[in-house]
């Protein structure tokens, strides 16, 4: 759950029209520390943007970038399109189980990482691809993988 303080911060800075919702949530969603929209946040923006939870919530299903489920500190976004299934996507999941000891809709047990499949983001140039946060990684094997993901971690 976000601090009070911050989501008035987050509201301020955006508005609480319908066009904000979405980068509103998004923002809530990074401030949570674990990439997720709590409950009591979803109820909060409701009530600020004059919505019912209902409406929130639909947001919050229809895009895949956001969850209601507490994640990690950073999702490890995996693509499972065609151009990534052909090009080993398979291989890229073993070798983040081997590097982080989860799989697929789990998070390391200090939170930091969470794999999560996803549809793709436009790296088939690339492929098998990753994305954590803004940034893109292609063409992977386990050494480059490796060093990505110690990267993440020291950070």
């Amino acid at each position: 759950m976000v601090e009070r303080e911050k989501l008035e911060e987050i509201f301020a800075a955006n508005g609480t029209t319908e066009d904000k919702l979405l980068g509103v949530l998004l923002e809530i969603q990074a401030a949570s520390g674990l990439n997720y929209v709590s409950q009591e946040d979803a109820e909060y923006t409701a009530e600020k943007f004059g919505m019912t939870l209902s409406r929130i919530y639909e947001v919050i299903s229809f895009y895949s970038m956001l969850s209601m489920k507490q994640r990690a500190k950073y999702v490890i976004e995996v693509c499972k399109s065609s151009a990534c299934h052909v090009r080993k996507r398979k291989n890229l999941l073993r070798m983040l189980r081997d590097i982080l000891g989860i799989d697929a809709g789990e998070a390391t047990e200090d939170k930091v990482f969470y794999i999560e499949e996803v549809n793709c983001f436009g790296a088939c140039d690339m492929a098998p691809a990753i994305k954590i946060g803004n940034d893109i990684f292609g063409n992977l094997d386990r050494k480059s993988l490796t060093e990505i993901i110690n990267r993440y971690w020291e950070a």
